[in-house]
């Protein structure tokens, strides 16, 4: 049984309610398919840190 890390797994709800997209349009904006982002706020699967400080990156660059 693997053991899910709860942060990975709330960073990805919290920056999605920051942006205030559903699953769906969030998956679009990453490029990220919707059962994966279904996967990881269910914790099926656990998103790689770096793939969440791309997210992150990505947003703050879209700030600029």
């Amino acid at each position: 049984m693997k053991i899910f890390s709860e942060k990975a797994m709330n960073e990805i709800k919290k920056l999605r309610a920051e942006l205030g997209l559903t699953q769906k349009k969030f998956g679009e904006k990453f490029g990220i398919p919707i059962r994966t982002v279904q996967d990881w706020e269910y914790e099926k699967r656990e998103p790689r840190s770096y793939i969440i400080y791309m997210m992150y990156r990505i947003i703050e660059l879209e700030k600029s």
